[in-house]
């Protein structure tokens, strides 16, 4: 580059000097550790102290802002994202950077190990184990999506201990790197009160001859009876009589 200076009088002199022009190596990145299904954000990273226009171009994608947005990732969307940066001059440079996304767990599958039960038994719910690294199983109370937070745990089933009488739902999301599946289908259980067993008469006097008649009050839908004495007697009708 030479400089050539002249004054009024028409005497000039000049300078030459070596400038040395050097392009820029970009290096954009973009947010790590994202689930597909969510929103990553893509960083131009540019020098400081000018103004720039930007192009970005990758699968299914192109932008003209600085930092733009990449919605609802997808496999799709995985790939090489490049951007080119424009300076006031109009001299540019260029940067790539590889983009991948998390995979989301598959829909899970719960099973109860049994869905009536009496109360002092335990719900048992069980489903299959996933892979990856960092798996959380974690259980629910309610109807999803808002149901009640119960516990994680790092294996495929769950206990709940001692529920009272009543109805419930359960259901599972499944977390695999920070990546957590849809809500399982809830499995609904029934815990029943224990019936008391109570007889009619608990001391029975006979005269020789007489049959003796057992029997209890307690009756009801689904009532079972289980009745057993000396002689190897065994019943199973409400009010049974024994022969004497």
């Amino acid at each position: 580059v030479t400089l050539t200076v002249t004054d009024t009088s028409g005497n000039s002199s000049n300078c030459t000097a070596t400038v040395r022009i050097e392009t820029i190596d970009l290096a954009p990145s973009y947010t790590q550790n994202i689930c597909m299904g969510d929103t990553a954000q893509l960083f131009a990273n540019p020098p400081i102290g000018a103004v720039y226009t930007f192009t970005w171009n990758g699968p299914m994608f192109g932008s003209g802002q600085q930092n733009p947005f990449i919605f609802n990732t997808s496999a799709a969307k995985e790939g090489t994202y490049s951007v080119t940066i424009t300076g006031p001059t109009g001299c540019t440079a260029e940067g790539q950077v590889s983009v991948d996304f998390n995979e989301m767990p598959q829909k899970p599958a719960v099973t109860v190990q049994d869905n009536s039960l009496c109360y002092g038994e335990n719900v048992v719910l069980v489903t299959n184990t996933v892979g990856g690294a960092n798996v959380s199983y974690n259980w629910y109370r309610g109807l999803p999506p808002n149901g009640t937070f119960l516990e994680a745990t790092t294996v495929p089933t769950y206990q709940v201990n001692l529920p009272a009488v009543g109805t419930y739902q359960y259901y599972l999301i499944v977390a695999v790197g920070g990546c957590s599946s849809i809500p399982s289908d809830h499995r609904e259980v029934t815990v029943f009160s224990a019936p008391e067993a109570s007889v009619n008469q608990s001391n029975i006097t006979l005269c020789a001859g007489q049959a003796l008649v057992l029997g209890t009050k307690v009756a009801g839908s689904g009532v079972s009876y289980a009745w057993s004495g000396p002689t190897n007697f065994a019943s199973t009708v409400q009010n049974p009589t024994v022969s004497t």
